[in-house]
């Protein structure tokens, strides 16, 4: 709850389960430990949330708009197949550039593939949120957005990866 500038947090649901990454489990615990109880909140005109705990500690929370917001919509939910292996492909500001290679994939509302998928073709923009792993092929659920009034040498669309849906290595 929120009241007159204190941000007042109840116990934390938690699993007793152990995450492989020790680290990442010291910070899990690191940083709910320090969002028990009653802390200071202020946040300046930019967004930026502090936290002050009791003991002193200060936590920093940046505000990051969302695709929806930097895109200016909801976009669109399409899943494309990211071959294995890149291509060189034509670029005119980077020699041996190399293009991802993808297809749009169709599913039904069951979650099942409908039809055939195209050929692969060259994509020379960038998945946001996505790194390719050369070897791997993965059908990605991504939201495709509109860039309004891209520069001339940009894409007129933006890509942002929702989740990764089916992986497979290949040699």
């Amino acid at each position: 709850t929120l009241a007159d500038g204190k941000l007042s947090v109840s116990a934390m649901a938690s699993t007793m389960m152990a995450c492989t990454d020790k680290a990442l489990m010291a910070l899990d615990e690191a940083v709910s430990s320090r969002l028990q109880g009653e802390l200071k909140a202020e946040q300046d005109a930019n967004g930026v949330l502090t936290l002050t705990t009791a003991k002193g500690d200060v936590l920093v929370f940046n505000p990051e708009p969302t695709a929806e917001t930097r895109y200016g919509g909801a976009g669109e939910t399409v899943f494309l197949e990211v071959a294995a292996k890149t291509e060189k492909c034509s670029h005119p500001l980077i020699p041996d550039y190399q293009c991802l290679q993808v297809r749009e994939v169709k599913f039904d509302d069951k979650g099942l593939k409908q039809g055939e998928p195209g050929a692969f073709e060259n994509f020379y923009g960038s998945i946001e949120g996505y790194t390719h792993e050369d070897g791997v092929r993965n059908v990605v659920r991504v939201k495709r957005y509109e860039v309004k009034n891209p520069p001339a040498d940009a894409p007129s669309q933006a890509y942002v990866l929702d989740m990764v849906v089916e992986s497979a290595i290949e040699k």
